[in-house]
């Protein structure tokens, strides 16, 4: 089992990779409890929210409580608590109105890596509120799988041998692969998880990787080798067993049910995937993609908005199921906006969804740039489409649909393509 909450365990312990995390004492003014109270829970709020995330190292609470009162001094805290990174805030009131400071800081290097600041009245809210809604932003922001924390942990990696990597520096390298998502690095993140299994066999988060990695042999057509569907529902349940707690084995769960078609199963897995850590606005967005997939409209957006809302700082395709959801709706003008916003270069979708639209729309110029796009990614695109389109779209009932705006956008599309 992983660790669900905060660790002592000494910073050199080999299954932290050296990357441990402390959230340290806020600073505030003096000789006021009512700061000074919400001060510490909210530090006591953001170490267990970072807790939740499992591939995270964070010291505990009782740990960082005894640099309290002394200034802050990161290197203090690398040499005293063996933290990589350091967390630290403070607090300043003047009447019902609050300032709260939050920055993140690379010890090592002395690094600003993110800072942010937080205005409250407490007259139109209570502390707890905005306890949360600060812990909410704090831990979205930093910890999800493209978050400031882990972008630095992914980076820090880079020349490391596989052979020298612990467990969750494994994910984090396969977080870095997700980050550019291209055949070349699937097939080195493939062999490097595999090996990962062999040596580490009872870690429910590898696992889990390797199963997102099988997917997308399907889903993406990366590297595809025979049964990659059978081997990501493998490996999914393989990590479920280990850890029922595991998000990212929920997570992969999700995936190998949506794929394998198994839409009656899909509902409990997201839901319990979401409530393993409902600050991870990464799987959030995964819950309100696929849940726009089988027609979910409403919920999968409602859901993917609670996402960005929590990391303003999002990655672009958490843009599709608002994209899907306008589709679905003929509001073409709104779809086209969202995708603008993916920023994805080189992946099909963008293009495909600006086609499509524009299409409907009537916009023949930049129909045809999206066209073109599509063509120099796969210049047989309109005898692909279907296979492009139906993995994703074959509950969603949006698949003719789209295929129409590409006929009206340009695309020769035959009517009963199956081609592959």
């Amino acid at each position: 089992m992983q660790p669900s909450g905060p660790s002592t365990r000494p910073a050199s312990s080999s299954a932290s990779g050296g990357m441990w995390i402390a959230v340290l004492p806020f600073q505030h003014p003096a000789a006021d409890p009512e700061i000074e109270n919400f001060a510490d829970g909210l530090v006591q709020d953001i170490t267990a929210a970072l807790s939740q995330f499992s591939y995270l190292s964070v010291i505990a609470r009782d740990s960082t409580e005894r640099l309290k009162d002394r200034p802050h001094d990161v290197r203090a805290a690398r040499e005293q608590l063996g933290a990589r990174y350091v967390i630290q805030g403070g607090i300043r009131k003047s009447g019902s109105l609050i300032r709260v400071n939050v920055q993140l800081i690379d010890t090592r290097t002395g690094t600003n890596l993110w800072a942010e600041t937080y205005n409250r009245d407490l007259k139109s809210s209570d502390i707890f509120t905005i306890q949360d809604e600060i812990t909410d932003r704090v831990a979205a922001t930093l910890a999800d799988n493209f978050g400031v924390l882990v972008r630095s942990m992914v980076a820090s990696l880079e020349d490391k041998p596989d052979d020298q990597l612990s467990a969750s520096e494994f994910v984090f390298r396969f977080f870095g692969y997700w980050a550019k998502l291209t055949p070349e690095e699937h097939a080195k993140i493939r062999t490097t998880l595999e090996r990962a299994v062999e040596t580490i066999p009872r870690n429910a988060d590898i696992w889990g990787c390797l199963s997102l990695v099988y997917y997308h042999e399907f889903a993406f057509g990366f590297n595809e080798l025979p049964n990659s569907l059978d081997r990501t529902l493998m490996a999914a349940q393989r990590a479920v067993e280990l850890n029922r707690a595991s998000q990212l084995a929920y997570e992969a769960l999700t995936w190998a049910q949506f794929f394998r078609r198994d839409v009656g199963a899909l509902p409990a897995t997201v839901e319990r995937a979401i409530s393993l850590n409902p600050r991870n606005s990464h799987m959030l967005a995964v819950a309100g993609l696929v849940l726009v997939h089988t027609r979910n409209f409403d919920r999968g957006a409602t859901v993917t908005r609670r996402a960005m809302e929590l990391n303003p700082h999002h990655a672009g395709w958490f843009h599709f199921p608002l994209i899907w959801d306008h589709y679905s709706r003929g509001e073409y003008d709104q779809a086209l906006e969202q995708a603008k916003r993916v920023n994805m270069p080189g992946f099909f979708w963008p293009p495909l969804v600006i086609a499509s639209v524009c299409g409907e729309l009537g916009r023949k110029a930049e129909a045809a740039s999206a066209v073109n796009e599509l063509l120099a990614i796969d210049p047989e695109f309109a005898v692909h489409a279907r296979r492009y389109i139906e993995p994703w779209h074959y509950a969603s009932g949006l698949m003719d649909q789209l295929l129409e705006g590409l006929r009206k956008a340009g695309l020769e599309i035959p009517e009963s393509t199956r081609s592959s």
